[in-house]
């Protein structure tokens, strides 16, 4: 059985912040990106419920909501495609998995990325990795029969939660773009 690890995607309280607000800093709040350009984030998401993932024990955590996010949910579809294989549905499998798991070598491409438009590129190849990876998720739901219907809803739901932390990664980028300019 895999262990499973409680995510809570709710902001900091400001008393939680460091001098500054700088979010990156709190633990469990994610925000610092690595790389020649670290940037600092505050994600304003207030998503009131606690996500479970499953977590194997060599799970590279980096304290970063989004790195460790769409690596937990690399390794739902890695499951969740093993299942789509056995039903013999290999063409959705082999979509799902690319797309999938791609997000978040995207993003972790992201954390060494040259410049902050290069980020902001990265950030955006996810973001649509994650559309794509929703429609596949969404055909298995009304095509293919012989899944289990809840997996498929979690799938969906952290799909969106990883949408919605992408989007906001990539507004926030561009209005510190035109800060800098």
């Amino acid at each position: 059985m895999i262990p499973l690890q409680r995510v809570s995607l709710l902001r900091p309280a400001p008393s939680e912040l460091p001098q500054g607000g700088n979010a990156a800093r709190v633990r469990g709040c994610s925000g610092a990106i690595g790389g020649a350009n670290p940037l600092f984030l505050n994600f304003n998401l207030y998503i009131l419920q606690f996500v479970y993932l499953p977590m194997s024990a060599n799970s590279p955590l980096h304290d970063n909501l989004i790195v460790d996010k769409t690596f937990n949910f690399a390794v739902l579809i890695v499951h969740f495609v093993r299942k789509l294989q056995e039903t013999r549905n290999f063409v959705i499998a082999n979509q799902l998995i690319k797309s999938g798991t791609s997000i978040g070598a995207n993003v972790r491409e992201a954390q060494n990325s040259e410049s902050l438009a290069d980020f902001i590129h990265k950030f955006k190849i996810a973001a649509k990795e994650a559309d794509e990876t929703e429609y596949w998720i969404l055909l298995c739901k009304e095509a293919v029969k012989d899944l289990n219907l809840s997996e498929i809803e979690t799938l969906l739901m952290e799909i969106k939660i990883i949408q919605k932390i992408l989007t906001k990664i990539i507004a926030s980028s561009k209005n510190k773009q035109k800060i800098n300019k």
